[in-house]
This record gives C-alpha cells, sequence and structure tokens, in this order.
C-alpha cells in the first residue's frame, strides 16, 4: 500500500476488512466456546464461563496496551524524516520490557489470587469451583507463552527443559489425562522419577488408589509445600477407596497448610462437599 499517494478510501477499508475479520473470528470463538460449555456442564458452566471472561480481557487489554502503545510511538518516529533511530528503539525496548514485566504481574495474581478475582467478578458457590478450572489453562497457557516468547536464556539449557517438561505433567495431571501423562512420564528423567510424588500421580489416574497409598503413607517430604501435596494425594485416593474419615484428616492438613496453592482451594472446596453431603444424610 502507498501510503503517501494511495487513495485514502481504499487504504481505510483495507485495514477495516482486517481490524473487522479479526473481531468477527473472535467473536464467533467466543459464542461457540460458550454454546459447548452451556451444552455440557449446562447454565451453571455458561455461568462460569461468563465469570472467567473478564480475566482473559485483563490479559488482552495490557497486552493491547503495551503492544500498540509502542507500536505508535515506534512508527511516529520512525516515519518522519528526521527520526531518531535511538529514540525509536527506546520506546520499542520500553515495550517489550513491559509487556514482561506485566505478564509476570498478571500471572503471579492469577496463580495467588484466583478465588478472590472471581468473587469480584461474581463467582458464587455453585459457580466458584467450575471458574476455577476454568481459569486453570490460563495459569498453565501464560506460563508456557512466557517460555517460549519471553524466556532470554538458552532454550537448550537443562532447567528451560524441565520446566516445560513439569508444565506439560502439571496441564495432563489436571485434565486427568492418563494417557498423556503416562507416555510423559515414560520419557521422564531420573530427577522427575526420583520424586514419588509423580509416580503416585501416575498410580492415582490409572485408579490404583491402594498402590498409591502404600506409597504415600511411606514417603517421607521435606517441605511443607511437598507434604501439602502429598496430603491431597492422600485424601483423594482415602476418599475413593472410601475411607471418609481419614480423606478428611488430610483434606484438613491441605486447608491448614496449604496458603495460596491450588491445593487448597481443591480441599476446600472437597470439605464443603463433604459437609452438605452429611447434611444431606
Amino acid at each position: 500500500m502507498d501510503f503517501l499517494s494511495g487513495k485514502i478510501k481504499t487504504i481505510y477499508f483495507k485495514y477495516l476488512s482486517a481490524a473487522f475479520g479479526s473481531a468477527l473470528i473472535t467473536s464467533i470463538y467466543s459464542i461457540v466456546d460458550m454454546a459447548m460449555v452451556g451444552q455440557y456442564h449446562g447454565p451453571e458452566g455458561s455461568a462460569a464461563l461468563a465469570v472467567v471472561a473478564p480475566v482473559w480481557n485483563i490479559i488482552y487489554s495490557f497486552g493491547l496496551l503495551m503492544g500498540i502503545g509502542g507500536s505508535v510511538l515506534f512508527s511516529t518516529i520512525r516515519g518522519k524524516a528526521d527520526g531518531d533511530i535511538g529514540k525509536s528503539n527506546e520506546y520499542f525496548t520500553a515495550s517489550v520490557i513491559g509487556s514482561v514485566v506485566l505478564a509476570a504481574i498478571i500471572w503471579l495474581i492469577i496463580i495467588l489470587f484466583d478465588k478472590e478475582l472471581l468473587l469480584v467478578f461474581g463467582a458464587q458457590d455453585n459457580t466458584l469451583t467450575l471458574a476455577r478450572e476454568y481459569v486453570l489453562p490460563i495459569k498453565l497457557e501464560e506460563s508456557r507463552r512466557f517460555l517460549n516468547e519471553e524466556w532470554i536464556g538458552k532454550k537448550k539449557a537443562g532447567i528451560y527443559k524441565n520446566t516445560v517438561f513439569n508444565l506439560d505433567l502439571v496441564e495432563a495431571y489436571q485434565q486427568q489425562n492418563a494417557e498423556r501423562y503416562n507416555e510423559l512420564y515414560g520419557r521422564a528423567g531420573r530427577s522427575f522419577k526420583k520424586n514419588r510424588l509423580f509416580g503416585v500421580q501416575k498410580l492415582f489416574l490409572e485408579h490404583q488408589y491402594k498402590q498409591a497409598v502404600d506409597v504415600l503413607e511411606g514417603y517421607k517430604v521435606k517441605t511443607v509445600y511437598n507434604n501439602v501435596i502429598r496430603s491431597q494425594l492422600l485424601g483423594l485416593c482415602y476418599d475413593n477407596l472410601g475411607d471418609r474419615k481419614r480423606a478428611e484428616e488430610c483434606m484438613r492438613y491441605v486447608l491448614e497448610h496449604g496458603n495460596t496453592m491450588p491445593a487448597r482451594a481443591k480441599a476446600e472446596d472437597w470439605l464443603a462437599h463433604d459437609s452438605e453431603q452429611s447434611e444431606s444424610k
């Protein structure tokens, strides 16, 4: 396109068609997404998805803030006849750094305060659990996007590969995808298999609850974090084996020591559901 001598109307409609097409595709995606969730999870699923929508919009808007703002300043200076190349590069660098900082802050807020954030947007007891399940992929995708686009180290380094592999394992477990988890666990290195919690998650997905309990009861962990994960897995295994008393003891430990971990929220939901079942009896 010739911006200096081309027809303004032609240039305008070319940009309009591109912008309109992008907005239309996004709208169709949202409508189909809402329809599928409504079909499978019913009205509560649609309500939970509506609660999660502002979280995604916040992430999207901050990306636009830095991307569009930086590009306008960059292109304005570069477009001048006597444009200062050094200054335009400074705007570009500031835009990239700003995107990294904002992405890290938003990611931490979503990870640590997802429950509080969803409550602000109107989640209630019947929709909060579903909404938190819908937020989980956002947490994982933000982590993955940061590693793919903003990682400043070598991507062949061990720490990078292990972090990505850990995310893949977490995603497979959260989705209860036993086949995918087994495939990943089969390729896992010694450092992963040394941590028995990964092996127990594999047993749990395979519904081998008794074997998982045997491993967990003999597994002594050194950190509170790992003990919270261990207690949650142990509680879920006891629950599936029908031992509600021991399951409750484990979940109460997770509730007490879980702090801002996702395991604490799940334990809280489990205890609330267990209390409702006891009252109904």
